[in-house]
């Protein structure tokens, strides 16, 4: 990963794992991205996880081939 995919990856992993983020976490996003790119992050964040729910409840189906990672085991 670049610089700023690992800082980007840092802040959604932290705050998706724990709910929160530290503050070590969230200055070294302000500083790359700025407040206003950390918001961005979070409303894409959240957009994301609303089409997800509504693709599941709608059963929508995979494309031919894909495997559901949800039933793959670990």
């Amino acid at each position: 990963m670049d610089p700023d995919e690992a800082i980007v990856f840092m802040f959604c992993e932290e705050l998706l794992n724990t709910r929160r983020v530290t503050d070590a976490t969230f200055q070294t996003a302000k500083e790359r991205f700025g407040e206003r790119g950390i918001v961005d992050l979070i409303g894409v964040m959240g957009y994301y996880q609303l089409v997800s729910m509504l693709l599941n409840v709608d059963r929508y189906p995979l494309p031919e081939g894909a495997q559901n990672e949800l039933n793959s085991p670990r």
